[in-house]
C-alpha cells in the first residue's frame, strides 16, 4: 500500500495492479477490500483529485457503480443500487463544485470499471434493466444531503 498524508486525512492505496491480472475476472483486483478495484482508485487519485474530500466522495460513487458488477445477474438489486449511485452524484457536488470537471470524473470513473467485453457485458444488462425503474427518484432536500453521504462524518 501507499500511504498519501494529506492535512489531517490518510489515504492509504493499493499498488497499481497488473492490467493483464486485473481483467480476467469480473470484479478485479481489490486488495484493501474497499469494493472499488485498485485500478479504479488508481484513476480517483491521480487522474480526477488529491483533495481527501473529493477523493472519498468519489470513492463513494465507484463503490455504488461497481455493485453492479456484484449483483448481476440479479436484476433486484439494481434499484437500491441505483438510488445510491444517484446519492453518490449528489454528495460529490457536495464537495466538488466544478459541474464540468465533475461530470468528466464521473465518466471516468465508469469507463475504467467497465474496461473489458465482459464488464462492458454487465453494463448494457445494467441500462436494459434500469429502463424498468424509471420511477423518479426524488433525493433528499438540500439539508439533508450530508446525511446520506457515507464518506462524511
Amino acid at each position: 500500500m501507499t500511504s498519501h498524508l494529506l492535512a489531517s486525512d490518510k489515504i492509504l492505496l493499493p499498488p497499481k495492479p497488473n492490467q493483464n491480472q486485473n481483467s480476467k475476472t469480473l470484479l478485479g483486483i481489490d486488495t484493501n477490500k474497499n469494493k472499488v478495484r485498485d485500478d479504479v482508485e488508481y484513476v480517483i487519485w491521480n487522474f480526477i483529485t488529491k483533495d481527501p474530500e473529493q477523493f472519498k466522495a468519489y470513492l463513494s460513487f465507484a463503490q455504488s457503480t461497481q455493485d453492479v458488477l456484484v449483483a448481476y445477474p440479479n436484476a433486484e438489486d439494481l434499484k437500491q443500487i441505483r438510488k445510491q449511485t444517484i446519492r453518490d452524484m449528489e454528495c460529490i457536488s457536495l464537495v466538488d463544485q466544478d459541474q464540468v470537471k465533475r461530470s468528466q470524473s464521473i465518466g471516468l470513473i465508469i469507463k475504467e470499471i467497465y474496461n473489458t467485453l465482459e464488464r462492458e457485458k454487465v453494463l448494457k444488462w445494467k441500462h436494459d434493466h434500469y429502463e424498468s425503474y424509471s420511477e423518479d427518484y426524488v433525493g433528499p432536500k438540500s439539508s439533508d444531503k450530508k446525511v446520506l453521504c457515507r464518506f462524511i462524518k
